[in-house]
């Protein structure tokens, strides 16, 4: 497969549980076509797509940079073409559920597990 791609995603921030992050940040993706130009290679979850709505799980690299880089990294959640209908998209009983469970997750974590100091992303605004 050769080296592995990188797409670099603009995305809109509808809401962060983990701080405040200024509203558009660019995510990294290990995904994109491959050398050869003859398929599509994906290291982490599947190609996101304009108008996804995805919870991210996500990793900051030495710079602050953010990528996703595990394949369950971008959870979808459905696809939304307008930002302004955010609020009611939220509403839907199966969403509510899956983003009830990432912020529970995330509420009780257990800390034992994380290794050394963790790297402020670059688009954090409370740093």
């Amino acid at each position: 497969m050769g080296e592995h791609p990188i797409n670099n995603l603009m995305n809109t921030v509808m809401e962060n549980i983990k701080g405040e992050l200024k509203r558009d940040i660019t995510i990294n993706q290990g995904s994109g076509p491959s050398a050869n130009g003859k398929q599509m290679e994906i290291t982490a979850g599947e190609i996101m797509k304009e108008n996804d709505v995805r919870i991210f799980l996500m990793n900051t690299d030495t710079d602050g940079e953010l990528y996703v880089s595990t394949k369950s990294g971008a959870v979808k959640l459905g696809t939304l073409n307008n930002a302004e209908d955010y609020p009611e998209f939220r509403k839907d009983e199966q969403v509510k559920k899956t983003v009830e469970k990432y912020i529970d997750a995330f509420e009780n974590q257990d800390e034992s597990y994380k290794i050394g100091e963790s790297t402020p992303s670059v688009y954090d605004i409370t740093a």
